[in-house]
């Protein structure tokens, strides 16, 4: 009797997992034992249910059978059918299968994957290579993509794309269009000359000076065609003289104004100034108090038969006054006739 009792109270023991040195851990778990290693179970086991695997159970009987299933851990489990414990108590078909059939594991209807794949929704992957469960079941690489020791990687470009271009399924992109072409920039998305934009000159977002240009990705003044005349300046592609306009045909800009060159303080060149008794003639300083062609004024001549010299800006004759009516200058005199 005493016999009886202790074996009915270590299947009792066993039945209820109080007692024992069952880790519950597959494989090797041979059931007998109480599963001290089971995880626990939400929500939690009702009556007659122990916690095994993570899965509720129905307690096996207190002589440790089942009337369905086999005794595992202390729990019943239908090792034919349950995929975490198929064929033998502990036998988890994960992750190379995903159903049991008759005690066998298998990956959808057929058998069990080759070691190195998952079961992926019944079907063998190698996960480190597949662009549909690339890592994990399910993780599904972008179109174009590849899955590379279990990560998926972007495809590159070869060569590689320019600077703000992008490289979409090997291909390179400036924006939503094609790559850009010789001399051009993707700026913002978009292509550029940025040999002669003068918004992105030389590179994207360089901006040239106001009334700058921009060429051969250079910022530069506005030239002058034709270029300007001496004296002018060249402003935004327009010559000046001063603030004003260019000068027009025979003039030239001299300190900022248009002058004819025919005064006296530019007489035939800017700054060529006339000096004391002399005025500015055909572009040429003349003394108008001796020059018989320009006797006291430019032009003024002086009449050769009535005179002989300009002297003091008048025209004389020997040094007088200039012949009157019907006289004539003959050898520094006044003759009648």
């Amino acid at each position: 009797m005493v016999v009886t009792v202790v074996l009915a109270g270590t299947l009792l023991g066993c039945a209820k997992g109080s007692s024992g040195s069952d880790t519950g851990t597959p494989p090797g778990d041979t059931g007998t034992g109480p599963d001290t290693g089971a995880s626990t179970c939400s929500p939690a086991c009702g009556p007659s249910q122990v916690c095994r695997l993570g899965r509720c159970r129905p307690e096996c009987g207190p002589d440790g059978t089942c009337a369905t299933g086999e005794c595992c851990g202390g729990g019943c489990v239908n090792t034919d059918l349950d995929p975490f414990e198929c064929g033998t108590c502990g036998n988890l078909c994960a992750p190379v299968a995903d159903t049991c059939a008759l005690g066998t594991c298998q990956c959808g209807s057929g058998p069990a994957c080759a070691a190195g794949q998952n079961c992926c929704t019944g079907t063998c992957s190698d996960l480190q290579i597949n662009v549909d469960n690339c890592g994990a079941c399910g993780t599904r690489c972008p179109a174009g993509s590849t899955c590379e020791a279990g990560t998926c990687v972007a495809p590159t470009c070869s060569p590689a794309c320019a600077g703000g271009e992008s490289c979409v399924d090997g291909s390179c992109l400036c924006g939503t269009g094609a790559p850009c072409g010789s001399g051009q920039s993707c700026c913002g998305g978009a292509c550029i000359d940025t040999e002669g934009d003068t918004s992105n000159c030389g590179g994207c977002g360089a901006v040239c000076p106001s009334g700058d240009l921009c060429s051969g990705g250079v910022c530069g003044a506005v030239p002058c065609v034709p270029s300007c005349a001496v004296g002018e300046v060249c402003n935004g592609g327009t010559c000046q003289c001063g603030a004003g306009a260019s000068c027009g045909t025979g003039q030239s800009c001299c300190g900022g104004t248009c002058s004819a060159l025919n005064d006296n303080a530019n007489c035939g060149g800017c700054g060529r100034a006339c000096g004391g008794g002399q005025q500015c003639c055909d572009s040429l300083c003349r003394s108008v108090e001796t020059d018989v062609n320009h006797c006291g004024a430019c032009g003024a001549d002086c009449d050769s038969m009535t005179s002989d010299s300009c002297s003091g800006a008048a025209c004389v004759c020997g040094g007088s006054s200039e012949c009157g009516f019907l006289q004539a200058c003959i050898l520094g005199s006044c003759i009648g006739f």
